[in-house]
């Protein structure tokens, strides 16, 4: 089986597909999902339905439903079968590092301070593997966790991944945490780099804490299963009485 590029069942945001075949479809698997083509909750076909459905082998449907597994938009129950879960809410924690003393993820309140379109920096462009020419979304916002956590992101994603994000965001702040998701991207990689730092005097203004506090500086890359760039964060966290962990498989 081959996937047409012009599949209707593929998000817009899609690039080429040229990897194994079980990715390919897991992508679709996941493009339903998002679609709400299936829901959360909703109990999945059979391993053996889903493969004659989509025309391929039982065995590469396994795979591709062990991807999408992996990624945590669906759990398999014993016994009960395979269930829609939250991809918002999974996506959330597989990217949230921060756990406070008893390992439970930390909640954490956002808030948009700044979204615009522009041009890529040089080092975006190399990084995100633009053209000269395109644009990109910057977003800053702030996180705090129950007095105890708090972060500064600065999020840069080429605009022709998010079509319309800035103007979302001006209406929608909350959408920052789901814009992969809004646009069918799928982080399956990460690159990241750790820095322990003192808070300079522009990011210790911002978050409202003083000049030299300690602090971690991280900066990310997110790739989707094609090897594709996604976004560029770069991260300020003064984690108080918190574990920084990162679990990406």
């Amino acid at each position: 089986m081959k996937i047409r590029r012009d599949d209707p069942r593929l998000p817009a945001t899609s690039r080429p597909y040229a990897g194994p075949l079980y990715l390919q479809i897991g992508d679709l698997l996941r493009e339903r999902i998002r679609s709400r083509g299936w829901v959360e909750g909703q109990a999945l076909p059979n391993e053996g339905e889903l493969a004659r459905e989509y025309g391929v082998s039982v065995g590469t449907m396994r795979k591709a439903l062990e991807q999408v597994e992996a990624i945590g938009w669906i759990c398999r129950r014993q016994g009960r079968g395979t269930f829609v879960t939250n991809p918002e809410a999974a996506s959330a924690q597989r990217l949230n590092p921060f756990f406070d003393e008893g390992e439970h993820v930390m909640p954490q309140d956002i808030a948009v301070q700044c979204v615009s379109s522009r041009g890529a920096t040089t080092e975006e462009a190399k990084l995100l593997i633009l053209d000269e020419e395109e644009s990109v979304v910057e977003i800053a916002a702030v996180r705090r966790s129950e007095g105890v956590l708090v972060i500064h992101d600065n999020i840069v994603v080429p605009e022709r991944l998010v079509p319309g994000l800035a103007d979302e965001l001006a209406v929608r702040p909350e959408g920052v945490t789901t814009y992969r998701n809004d646009n069918g991207l799928v982080v399956t990689r990460l690159k990241e780099a750790l820095t322990a730092v003192a808070l300079p005097e522009d990011m210790a203004v911002k978050l409202g804490l003083p000049i030299g506090t300690p602090a971690l500086l991280a900066k990310r890359v997110s790739f989707d299963a094609d090897g594709g760039p996604i976004d560029v964060c770069v991260r300020y966290a003064v984690p108080m009485r918190t574990e920084y962990r990162i679990e990406l498989s």
